[in-house]
């Protein structure tokens, strides 16, 4: 299996071409043999395309595989890879859309020379401002948001990577109390410009950067009066720029980067 990788703030994902095979999709097993970090190529999923899509609904479309094998409604990051991917092996222009599996996303790019990309996310929404959730032995609130995909957002004094490994993995996982799983934020507002959050991700686990996570952290903090509506994300991986428009509209941009490319030996071509 021929593949692409790119990575934007750390967050890595493999572009799988249906040019060079395998075509109709990837399976799970696949997925995770692949993203393994030990025995595999190693990433926080698979980036699938382009595949067929009407020219009335996008210029191009794209599946997106967690590492865990399932797939993923929406990912920031992801279309952010995959649109450079598109630029260097299709040349295509400054503008193009991307269908995803239930909505079409708009990319710009803004500066080849830094591979700086603007992704139009959508509207974003806030199913519930106030939710009590229970992690353990502690009665917490998430604000849940949807961008496309499910997310849990928890506000704290300080965020620390612990906090993802404990509170983000049991609340993920918690079906009881998010039936679909859930990605969850643990956000620290620092300033009216600026938060900071650490992320785990229902079908990746722990990952220094996330582009919808950013998007539904800051759709939170904008909501509950923390921030303006222009806010810098901090992230382990690095920081992104999300804007939330009056209605709701998200736009995230950021850098990403080419790592390479190679042949996975452990799926058939």
């Amino acid at each position: 299996m021929k593949f692409s990788k790119y990575q934007a703030l750390g967050n890595d994902y493999l572009v799988v071409d249906p040019a060079d095979g395998p075509t109709g999709g990837l399976t799970s097993d696949q997925v995770r043999a692949i993203c393994d970090r030990h025995y595999g190529i190693g990433a926080d999923g698979v980036l699938y395309g382009p595949t067929t899509v009407d020219a009335a609904r996008a210029d191009y479309g794209l599946r997106i595989y967690n590492s865990d094998g399932s797939e993923c409604e929406k990912s920031g990051n992801g279309l952010r890879m995959f649109a450079l991917y598109l630029r260097h092996r299709y040349s295509v222009g400054s503008g193009l859309s991307i269908a995803l599996r239930d909505e079409t996303c708009a990319v710009t790019f803004e500066d080849e020379r830094t591979n700086r990309i603007s992704v139009a996310l959508g509207r974003g929404t806030v199913i519930d401002p106030n939710r009590a959730v229970t992690v353990g032995n502690r009665a917490l609130r998430a604000t849940v948001i949807d961008v496309g995909n499910p997310h849990a957002v928890l506000f704290l004094d300080r965020v620390v990577p612990a906090d993802a490994q404990t509170l983000g993995r049991e609340l993920s996982q918690d079906t009881s109390q998010f039936p679909h799983r859930t990605n969850v934020q643990m956000v620290q507002a620092i300033s009216r410009e600026r938060i900071g959050i650490e992320i785990w991700e229902r079908g990746a686990g722990y990952t220094l950067a996330s582009g919808s996570s950013a998007c539904a952290a800051a759709l939170a903090a904008v909501h509950h009066g923390l921030t303006e509506s222009a806010v810098r994300v901090d992230m382990p991986g690095g920081s992104l720029d999300v804007s939330v428009s009056g209605t709701g509209e998200l736009t995230l941009t950021g850098g990403c980067d080419y790592i390479g490319r190679g042949e996975f030996a452990g799926s058939p071509a």
